[in-house]
């Protein structure tokens, strides 16, 4: 599909979910993957992971949230979980995991 459009933020709007994953417990949260650090989230990715969030949220109990990682290349991957907070892959997997979810909701 991308070989088609002017670029990832131009032209048919699409949302790239890249993994939905899910805890033990039933829990489980959306997951967009950036590599690079200038990648950008269109105005229109905005609304629509807004969209999935609220319509997650009021079907289940059990949604999280819908997240950005950013892997990039030679650094440690980190989830962004607002424009001034980013915190290691790793620890907000184990937060998740020990249901520390003092960043979520």
């Amino acid at each position: 599909m991308r070989e088609n459009l002017k670029s990832a933020t131009e032209g048919l709007i699409t949302q790239d979910i890249d993994y939905v994953v899910f805890l033990r417990d039933n829990r489980f949260f959306l997951i967009e993957e950036k590599t690079h650090s200038d990648a950008k989230v269109s105005p229109a990715q905005a609304v629509i992971a807004k969209m999935l969030s609220e319509i997650f949220s009021k079907v289940s109990r059990y949604f999280l949230g819908y997240f950005l990682i950013y892997a990039l290349e030679g650094k440690e991957p980190y989830v962004s979980l607002n424009s001034s907070m980013n915190v290691r892959f790793k620890d907000f997997i184990i937060n998740l995991l020990n249901k520390k979810s003092w960043f979520l909701k």
